[in-house]
C-alpha cells in the first residue's frame, strides 16, 4: 500500500533535490514512440492502470512508450515497478492544486506559471519526439501547447464525462485526434456543443479502457452471510457516495444484516466531500464501512454480493469490470459509461442517475435472488471479451499509426 499522501518512494528517497526528467528509450525509430502525459502523478486509479498496461503493449505494435509526469508519485513508482520508462518534468507549486482548491489567486498564480511550465516540457518533448497521448482536461492543459510548440501530433483520450466546455473546446483545438473511452463518452465530447467542434475532424473512436490481466483469471467470489454490497472509488462528488448510503438506509431495512463496503480513499481538493461521506456512514453505525484507499482492492470483492456504481457519470467505470471480472452481478447508473457495452437485465442491471430508491431496489433485487444474481454476473463476465488488453493496445496503436500516416513531417 502507498501512502495517502501519494508521495513516492522516489521522493521518500529524496533530500531536498528536484527530480530531473530522464529517459532511457530502447533503441528504435524515434517517430514511433507515444508519450504518454498524465497530469494526477499523485493518484494511481483507472486511467493510471490503463495507461501503463497500454505502454506496456505498444511495443508488440512497433512502438516504444513512455509516461510523462509533472511530478514523483504513486503514479511513477507503479509504472517503473512495470517496466515502463518515466519521465518526469515537474510543474511548480502554483500548478501543484487540484479540485476545489484551484481557485481565485491560486488559480491566477497557476495561469501565469503556465507558459514556462510549457516552454520547458517543449524543449523535453523536441528531444523524444512522437505522438503526445494526453488523458484528461487537466493535462491537456498542462502537456497539450507544449506539444503543439514542439511540433508533434497530439492525442486526446476522453476519458470522463466533463462540464466545462471551455476547457473541451481548447481541447478540441489542441487535439490532432480524440479517442473517447465509451459511447457515453463520444456522445458529449464532453460537454462540446457541436457547433464548437472542429470541420473536418473524423469521428473519434471508441477505445474502450482495457481490464487488468491480473482479473483474467481472477479468483470468484464467495459471499458471505449476511450479504456485503460493495463499491470501489475515490472519495470525490462524481462518485455520489451520499446517494448511495441513503439508498444503503432502505436495503439494511429490508435485508436485515446487509453490509455496505466502500473502497477508496480521499481525494486530493475534495476533503469537504470525503468528511461528508464520512458522516453519513457514521449514520449507518456498524452497517457501512470506509476501508480508505487500499493497492488490492479485489480482495474486498471476494465475500461480497453485489457491486453497486452510484456515480452521476462515469467515463467508464474500471472498477466494475474488475467486479464482474471476479464473479460480482453489478447495478450501475444510467450514465455510467460502461453501460453502453452492456445490456440491462443481462449483463448488469441499470438504474436512472439520482434515484436512490431505484438503487435499492436494484440492489434487493439481486440479493433476494440468486437466480437473478447469477444470470447477471454470468452475463456480466461474457461481456468482458471486449475489454481484453491486446484488442485496446491494438486499437490504440491503429490511432497512432493512423495519426503518423497522415502527420506533416516534422523539420
Amino acid at each position: 500500500m502507498y501512502p495517502q499522501d501519494g508521495t513516492s518512494r522516489a521522493a521518500q528517497a529524496e533530500t531536498g533535490a528536484t527530480a530531473t526528467a530522464v529517459y532511457s528509450l530502447p533503441v528504435g525509430d524515434p517517430g514511433r514512440h507515444v508519450v504518454f502525459f498524465d497530469a494526477y502523478p499523485h493518484m494511481y486509479a483507472g486511467t493510471a492502470r490503463s495507461v501503463q498496461q497500454i505502454a506496456q503493449r505498444l511495443p508488440e505494435h512497433g512502438y516504444t512508450a513512455s509516461v510523462l509526469l509533472p511530478g514523483e508519485g504513486t503514479v511513477a513508482d507503479h509504472v517503473r515497478d512495470a517496466g515502463v520508462d518515466v519521465a518526469i518534468v515537474p510543474v511548480p507549486d502554483s500548478l501543484s492544486h487540484y479540485g476545489r482548491t484551484t481557485r481565485g489567486l491560486v488559480l491566477l498564480r497557476g495561469l501565469i506559471a503556465l507558459p514556462l511550465y510549457w516552454w520547458r516540457l517543449r524543449r523535453h518533448l523536441r528531444a523524444h519526439p512522437g505522438v503526445v497521448y494526453v488523458t484528461s482536461h487537466r493535462s491537456v492543459v498542462l502537456a497539450a501547447p507544449a506539444a503543439r510548440l514542439a511540433g508533434l501530433p497530439v492525442l486526446w483520450l476522453i476519458s470522463g464525462i466533463e462540464d466545462d466546455v471551455a476547457v473541451s473546446a481548447l481541447s478540441n483545438l489542441l487535439a490532432t485526434r480524440t479517442i473517447a473511452c465509451s459511447p457515453a463518452a463520444s456522445a458529449a465530447l464532453p460537454g462540446l456543443r457541436p457547433d464548437l467542434r472542429r470541420r473536418g475532424r473524423p469521428r473519434h473512436t471508441i477505445v474502450p479502457f482495457p481490464l487488468d490481466p491480473r482479473f483474467e483469471d481472477a479468483p470468484q467470489t464467495n459471499p458471505r452471510h449476511p450479504p456485503v454490497v460493495v463499491t470501489v472509488g475515490r472519495l470525490e462528488p462524481i462518485k455520489e457516495h451520499p446517494l448511495l448510503l441513503d439508498a444503503f438506509a432502505s436495503v439494511r431495512d429490508r435485508v436485515p444484516g446487509a453490509r455496505l463496503r466502500i473502497v477508496g480513499g480521499e481525494q486530493e481538493g475534495h476533503a469537504d466531500y470525503a468528511a461528508e461521506v464520512h458522516r453519513k456512514a457514521a449514520e449507518l453505525g456498524d452497517a457501512a464501512e470506509l476501508t480508505g484507499w487500499t493497492d488490492n482492492p479485489e480482495a474486498l470483492l471476494l465475500d461480497a454480493s453485489v457491486y453497486v456504481c452510484s456515480s452521476r457519470r462515469e467515463g467508464m467505470g474500471i472498477a466494475i469490470i474488475e467486479a464482474m471480472a471476479c464473479g460480482l452481478p453489478a447495478v450501475m447508473t444510467a450514465d455510467t459509461g460502461l453501460s453502453g457495452f452492456l445490456v440491462h437485465e443481462q449483463s448488469a442491471l441499470i438504474v436512472p442517475n439520482g434515484d436512490s430508491r431505484a438503487l435499492a431496489d436494484a440492489i434487493v433485487r439481486l440479493l433476494d435472488d440468486p437466480a437473478l444474481a447469477q444470470r447477471i454476473a454470468d452475463g456480466g463476465r461474457a461481456a468482458l471479451r471486449q475489454f481484453s488488453l491486446d484488442r485496446v493496445a491494438a486499437a490504440t496503436a491503429a490511432v497512432v499509426d493512423e495519426m503518423l500516416e497522415h502527420a506533416p513531417a516534422r523539420t
